[in-house]
């Protein structure tokens, strides 16, 4: 029995982490009969989990900046996992001129 017949999952999100290198969970989603469904975590490096699959992308966040990270999940006969993170800066944040 499939665990999800879900295609395919996208999550966009606006990110501030004040310390990178503490371990933190972003998102998760756990099921009573099946345990972590699905988590993205933080500290120090980005990284996502799907089922058994995980990936850590290497990104480390940078203190108290603006991050946007876009995060896709698809199955098509096998899956697929994808993360795209960018930094921005932000009035608050930017660099003396």
């Amino acid at each position: 029995m499939p665990i999800c017949l879900v295609n395919l999952i996208m999550y966009y999100l606006y990110l501030q982490v004040p310390r990178p290198s503490h371990n933190g969970t972003i998102l998760s989603y756990k099921h009573d009969s099946f345990g972590d469904l699905l988590s993205m975590r933080s500290g120090p490096t980005l990284e996502f989990r799907v089922g058994t699959q995980r990936v850590d992308t290497g990104f480390y966040f940078q203190p108290d900046e603006w991050h946007h990270v876009v995060w896709a999940w698809e199955s098509r006969g096998k899956y697929v996992m994808s993360a795209s993170v960018v930094t921005f800066v932000t009035p608050h944040n930017a660099p003396a001129a």
